[in-house]
Formats: structure tokens, C-alpha cells, sequence
């Protein structure tokens, strides 16, 4: 009982698994869902070292059936969550039921990533009622079974804006043992969150707005009661802030080889390509 008093959003998430256990085969398969499982599939033969040398590899083999519709949109999550699909096939699952489950548990990370960031400013009893309230939402709960690109997006990117938030805090409190891990762990979330939509570096300008806010306002929480003020000792502070952006390029270069490794239509032309998927989708 100690870890549920100490850790209440255990509740929800045990709460929540219960229920999805119990109603996760009983979704039908959305009207996209076969196609993009099958590009899923096809993805494997872009990461086989055997057809990288076998003198005819040609990288569109990879999008899958549907490459047409499905290539300028990042795989990133599905090649994440092919390992856990395959096993639960090899339980006797079926595709639909496997992919399902797969989908609602990876939302369940993304409830317990909105109470870690609510937690930052509120009390824990606080941020287990913000995520509730998220999590119980009728449509947010109907596409976290049926939906392995919109609620995938969703839960990447906020992990995005929480350890890059968290990367922000070890690196001005200099904690030196975590901001390393916290650095590749912001640009892993965010390289994915970019491969599945090209929003995702939205998460980025919002990270470095607070490394900003942080500098100048010298302040732990950045909390409502903050006050402003504007003085030499909090201008030295952000040119000090400014001058030691090496976590900031790291940052960024670990985000971008994430991006481009998952997402093989990259790969025909990095520049162009993610020019066309931006103005595509905007």
C-alpha cells in the first residue's frame, strides 16, 4: 500500500490495465489499420543487413503495399512495437487483438508521462486527477486500441517535452550523473516523435523556451508565483546559459540520427524528403 500512497498514479494505470484487458478484443479493426501494419511488416527489410548487400537493395521495398499513402509517415512506432506484437501472435493472439493491446499499453505510458509532468507543479493527488481526467476521456480511449499513429504521436511527444524538461533541470542543477542519460533519453522521445509526425520538433522549441525561462528567471520551479524581474545578475546568468549549448547540440544531433534511422524514406534524400513530409502535412 506504501507504493500506491507514495506512487497513487499506479492506481489509474492498474485501474486502466484491468479494464483494457478485459475489453481489448473487442475492437474491429479500423479501416487503415491492415495497411499500415502491413508497412509494419515490410519494414523489416530495411533493417536486414543481408539485403543491404546483396547488390540489389532498393529501399521502397520497405513501405509496405500502401507505400504510396504510408511512407511519408514515419514507422518509428511500429518498429518499436513489432517485437511486442510478434510475442503476443506467439501466445496465440491475433492480429488485430495483438496490435490492440500493444496500442493501449503504449497509451498507458503516455497517462503516466502527463502525471510526471503535472507533477513538476502540482501535488501528486493533483496530477493523478489531470491524468484521469486525460485518460478516461471517451475518444482518447477509444483510439488508444485503434489508432498506432495519432496516439503514439501523443505519447512520444509528451515524453519529449518531460525529459527535456527533466534534461533542462539536471543540467542547470549540474547533476552530472543524470544529465547524460536525460540528454539521450529527451532526443530518443523526440527523434521518434518527429519520424511519426513532423509536429514533433514543436516539443524541441517548447524544451528550449524553459531552458530560457530557467536561465533568466534563476528559479527551480518556474511556478505561478515566479516573479519577473529583469536584472544585470539574471542577464549574465542567460549569456552564461548561452555560451554552454553543448547539451543543446547533442541533443539535437541524437534526436536527428533517431528521425533519420527510423524512418527510411528519409533515406533517399534526408533534406528533400523531410521538406516535402512539412509542407505535405502542414
Amino acid at each position: 500500500m506504501n507504493k500506491f500512497r507514495q506512487h497513487p498514479i499506479l492506481i489509474l494505470l492498474v485501474i486502466n490495465l484491468l479494464v483494457g484487458l478485459m475489453t481489448f478484443r473487442s475492437y474491429g479493426l479500423s479501416w487503415d489499420e491492415p495497411l499500415f501494419y502491413d508497412y509494419g511488416e515490410a519494414l523489416k527489410y530495411a533493417y536486414n543487413p543481408v539485403n543491404w548487400f546483396s547488390g540489389d537493395f532498393n529501399v521502397e521495398n520497405s513501405f509496405g503495399s500502401s507505400g504510396s499513402d504510408h511512407a511519408n509517415r514515419g514507422p518509428a512506432y511500429l518498429f518499436i512495437a513489432i517485437p511486442f506484437v510478434s510475442l503476443l501472435k506467439r501466445l496465440g493472439l491475433d492480429l488485430a487483438s495483438a496490435w490492440h493491446l500493444t496500442n493501449f499499453l503504449t497509451f498507458q505510458l503516455g497517462i503516466y508521462l502527463l502525471y510526471r509532468l503535472a507533477s513538476k507543479w502540482m501535488s501528486s493527488w493533483s496530477a493523478l486527477a489531470a491524468a484521469a481526467l486525460f485518460a478516461w476521456q471517451p475518444l482518447l480511449w477509444g483510439h488508444a486500441f485503434i489508432n498506432p499513429k495519432d496516439i503514439p504521436f501523443l505519447v512520444f511527444f509528451l515524453g519529449s517535452i518531460v525529459f527535456g524538461f527533466e534534461m533542462v533541470d539536471d543540467w542547470l542543477t549540474q547533476n552530472s550523473k543524470r544529465k547524460i542519460s536525460k540528454i539521450i533519453l529527451a532526443a530518443f522521445f523526440l527523434g521518434i516523435a518527429t519520424s511519426i509526425r513532423v509536429l514533433g520538433p514543436l516539443a524541441a522549441i517548447i524544451t528550449i523556451l524553459y531552458f530560457g525561462l530557467r536561465t533568466a528567471l534563476g528559479d527551480d520551479t518556474l511556478g505561478v508565483r515566479t516573479s519577473v524581474r529583469i536584472t544585470s545578475e539574471t542577464t549574465g546568468r542567460l549569456k552564461s546559459a548561452l555560451l554552454n549549448l553543448v547539451p543543446i547540440w547533442l541533443y539535437a544531433i541524437i534526436s536527428i540520427a533517431v528521425m533519420f534511422i527510423s524512418w527510411p524514406y528519409l533515406w533517399l534524400d534526408p533534406i528533400g524528403k523531410f521538406i516535402e513530409v512539412f509542407v505535405f502535412m502542414s
